[in-house]
């Protein structure tokens, strides 16, 4: 003989079970496929500003210029390691060329300028080690630092 209420524990408990399968996939799926990172940098305002917390896709399907990416870079051209990963805006993709001449307005990418409509105050060359120009390899993408 059946006693009555029984059907609504049994009820009762697969509900709770889902809600916790649930919560417990909700905390955990972020954590595998994303990164979260501290901003802590000048460069991307007004994007972002010092202090913003923002998220990374762990691995991304494709990298498209404009993306905002973080990286893990090392000390170059005799300038201090900026300690750990930075956020950056990818500028040109594998086979590209990106190229650059001081006093110019804009970096160029293909031989033509490099439209950068979310540069602040409108130097995109900001920080720029001097004139250069080079071929992205295919499957890399190229940030400008």
């Amino acid at each position: 003989m059946r006693r009555p209420g029984r059907g609504l524990g049994i009820a009762a408990l697969a509900v709770l079970m889902a809600g916790l399968l649930m919560a417990a996939g909700g905390a955990l799926v972020p954590r595998l496929l994303y990164r979260a990172a501290s901003y802590s940098g000048s460069a991307m305002a007004p994007t972002y500003a010092k202090g913003d917390l923002v998220l990374f896709r762990k691995d991304p399907a494709e990298v498209r210029r404009g993306d905002v990416v973080l990286v893990t870079v090392g000390a170059m051209d005799g300038g201090e390691d900026p300690g750990g990963p930075v956020v950056e805006r990818v500028v040109a993709v594998g086979g590209d060329t990106i190229a650059y001449e001081p006093g110019a307005p804009r970096l160029m990418l293909n031989g033509r300028p490099l439209d950068e409509p979310y540069v602040k105050d409108g130097e995109p060359t900001a920080g720029s080690p001097g004139p250069f120009s080079v071929t992205v390899p295919q499957a890399v993408s190229y940030t400008h630092l």
